[in-house]
C-alpha cells in the first residue's frame, strides 16, 4: 500500500528517509560513510593532532556492524539540510556529546550543539563533541564542523509501529489507566544537521571503553602530556610585571611548594582584547632573559592570548586580507584555513616566543558568547561558512601552535584551550572552565573522557586564603594536604576532615571561623 503525500507532493515520514547501507570499512569496528553531499564539508578528523592510529586499531577484535539489521537512514529538509535517523533498542542507555556539566546519561534530551561559553543542560558548551556511545556496545560519531541539533530518542514520527500506545492523562472515575508520559520515548536519535551532508563513523566494540578507545585511535590517539605539564602551575594576575611574578617565585621557594608552570596573563603583551602577542617592555624588559631565568628554575612560561588581532599589531596588515568580515573585540579574525595567515602567525610567535624559551599557551576566548564571536552570516575569504570556523576555531588553534610551533621543532608543550570539538584526542591541550562545584567536576571529568577530551576547572583570583580554600575541589584538596602544605596543628586536620567527608558522599565541605 503506497503511503499518501501531503497537498505539495512531499513525502513524509519514514518513507522519506534514505537507508546508509554503503559502509567502508575503516579497521576492526570502524566504519564510515557519507549522508548527503559531504565533499566540501569540513571534518573534526581533518584537524586530528595526528592520523588514525591503524596498526593499533587492526589489532582491535572483530566485530558486527550493529545497524544490520535496522539501518541509520537519512533525509534532506525543504530547506536543504540533513536528518539522521540513527535507531536505538527499548533498553538502550546513551552517554557522550561532548563535556556536558548536568549529568551523563543521555538516553533522553534535546542538544544543540554549538560552541559556547559553558553552560548546563542545552548542548552549547566548550565543546559540544557529536559523538555518542550506547550501552549496547557502539558509539556514532557525526565528522563535521557544522551546527547539530540532537533529538535522543526524542520526538516519535507518526508512521513508527513501535511507538508506545497514546495513555490518557485524566481517566474517568472508576478507570485506571499506564502512567501518562510528558515525553514518550522514541525509538532513535535524529540529528538535524545543519548542511548539506555529514560524514557518520560507526564504531564496535565489546564494551562501551573499548568503543571509546576505538574512538580515540580513529581521532590519532590520545595525548602524552611532559611530566611537567602534569606539575603545580600557578597564573598570576593579568596586572604583573616581572618583578611581581619573580617575588611570586621567591614565595613558592620560600614556602617549599614545588612549582613547573608560571601562567601570564593579558598584561604581558602590548595591547589585549584585541591582541598584538608582542611583549609590554614597560612590564617585562628582557622577555628573553625573564623566560631563561625561569628555565632555569625549572619553571616553564605558559602565555595567555586569545586569537583576535589588534590595529597595533605588526600582523593586522598582513591578516587584514586574510581575516573575516567582522571583527571580535575589534580585532580581526583570522582565517586560519589559509596557509598564508597560518604561516604569519607562526613566524611571529616563534621569533618573539618559542625561540626564547616560552613553553606553551593558554587560547582563550575561542568559545562565545553570541555578542561575542562573529555573527553566523559573517563571511570568510575561504568560503568557510561562520558557524564552521565557529565550531572548529578551537581546534585549528590547537592544529595551529601544536603542530606548527612546537611539534614541528621536536618540542613537548602542554597548554589550556577555552574550546574543542570532536577528535580533538592527541592534543596535548586541556579545556578549561569556571566550574567550582564539586558534582560539576566530577561530571565534567567523566563527560570530558567519554569523548577523548581533557579537562580542568579553573581557579580564579582569591581575595585571600580563605577565599581561595573556597574553590578549591576535592583532587585539589588531596593534592596539597599530599604535598603538606597546610598547617599540620591548624588547618591540616581540616583539611583531612573534609577530604573524609566528601569521600564518604558529602557534596560539599565548609571550614568556618569558631
Amino acid at each position: 500500500m503506497s503511503r499518501p503525500q501531503a497537498a505539495g507532493g512531499r513525502t513524509v515520514g519514514l518513507a522519506a528517509l534514505t537507508p546508509m547501507r554503503s559502509w567502508e570499512k575503516v579497521a576492526p569496528g570502524v566504519w564510515r560513510s557519507t549522508a548527503g553531499d559531504g565533499g566540501r564539508e569540513l571534518r573534526y578528523t581533518s584537524l586530528a593532532a595526528e592520523p588514525p592510529r591503524l596498526e593499533a586499531l587492526a589489532r582491535r577484535s572483530e566485530q558486527d556492524f550493529p545497524f544490520a539489521e535496522e539501518p541509520i537512514a537519512f533525509e534532506r529538509t525543504a530547506d536543504g539540510k540533513i536528518v539522521l535517523r540513527i535507531p536505538c533498542g527499548p533498553a538502550e542507555k546513551l552517554y557522550g556529546f561532548g563535556l556536558q556539566f548536568d549529568g551523563m546519561d543521555r538516553s533522553q534530551a534535546v542538544l544543540t550543539l554549538n560552541v559556547d561559553h559553558w553552560g548546563k543542560g542545552s548542548g552549547r558548551t566548550h565543546a559540544p563533541v557529536p559523538f555518542y556511545v550506547s550501552s549496547r556496545g557502539y558509539g556514532v560519531f557525526i565528522d563535521t564542523a557544522r551546527f547539530l541539533k540532537i533529538y535522543a530518542r526524542v520526538g516519535n514520527r507518526k508512521d513508527d509501529l513501535r511507538n508506545p500506545s497514546p495513555v490518557d492523562r485524566n481517566p474517568p472515575p472508576g478507570e485506571t489507566a499506564e502512567p501518562w508520559q510528558a515525553q514518550p520515548r522514541s525509538n532513535a536519535v535524529e540529528a538535524l544537521v545543519d548542511g548539506p551532508g555529514a560524514e557518520i563513523v560507526v564504531l564496535a566494540g565489546a564494551s562501551m571503553a573499548d568503543v571509546v578507545e576505538r574512538y580515540n585511535l580513529l581521532c590519532g590517539g590520545g595525548a602524552l602530556p611532559p611530566l611537567w605539564g602534569l606539575g603545580f602551575w600557578h597564573r598570576v594576575h593579568a596586572e604583573a610585571d616581572e618583578a611581581r611574578v619573580q617575588a611570586e617565585v621567591a614565595e613558592f621557594e620560600k614556602r617549599g611548594i614545588p612549582l613547573d608552570v608560571i601562567g601570564l596573563e593579558p598584561g604581558w603583551m602590548t595591547k589585549s582584547y584585541p591582541c598584538t602577542f608582542e611583549w609590554q617592555r614597560k612590564r617585562f624588559p628582557d622577555p628573553a632573559g625573564f623566560a631563561a631565568g625561569l628555565l632555569k628554575k625549572g619553571i616553564r612560561l605558559n602565555l595567555w592570548e586569545n586569537p583576535y588581532v589588534s590595529p597595533e599589531s605588526r600582523l593586522y596588515k598582513v591578516l587584514f586580507p586574510l581575516s573575516g568580515s567582522h571583527m571580535v573585540w575589534l580585532g580581526l579574525v583570522p582565517d586560519y584555513t589559509i596557509p598564508a595567515a597560518r604561516q604569519a602567525l607562526l613566524e611571529q610567535h616563534r621569533t618573539d616566543h618559542v625561540e626564547i624559551g616560552v613553553s606553551g599557551y593558554k587560547i582563550d576566548e575561542v568559545d562565545g558568547y553570541d555578542v561575542w564571536l562573529w555573527p553566523d552570516h559573517a563571511s570568510f575569504p575561504s568560503g568557510t561558512p561562520a558557524p564552521v570556523m565557529r565550531q572548529a576555531y578551537g581546534l585549528m588553534m590547537q592544529d595551529l601552535i601544536f603542530k606548527g610551533l612546537f611539534k614541528a621543532r621536536n618540542l613537548r608543550t602542554y597548554g589550556l584551550v577555552r574550546a574543542s570539538n570532536g577528535a580533538a584526542s592527541g592534543y596535548p591541550f586541556a579545556i578549561y572552565s569556571d566550574a567550582y562545584d564539586l558534582k560539576e567536576y566530577i561530571t565534567g571529568i567523566g563527560a570530558a573522557g567519554i569523548s577523548g577530551l581533557l579537562w580542568t576547572p579553573e581557579i580564579r583570583d582569591a581575595g585571600n586564603e580563605h577565599d581561595w580554600l573556597d574553590r578549591m575541589t576535592l583532587d585539589e584538596a588531596r593534592k596539597f594536604y599530599a604535598e603538606d602544605q597546610f598547617d599540620k596543628g591548624s588547618m591540616g586536620p581540616k583539611i583531612k576532615a573534609v577530604i573524609e567527608f566528601l569521600e564518604g558522599g558529602g557534596a560539599k565541605g565548609l571550614i568556618t571561623n569558631p
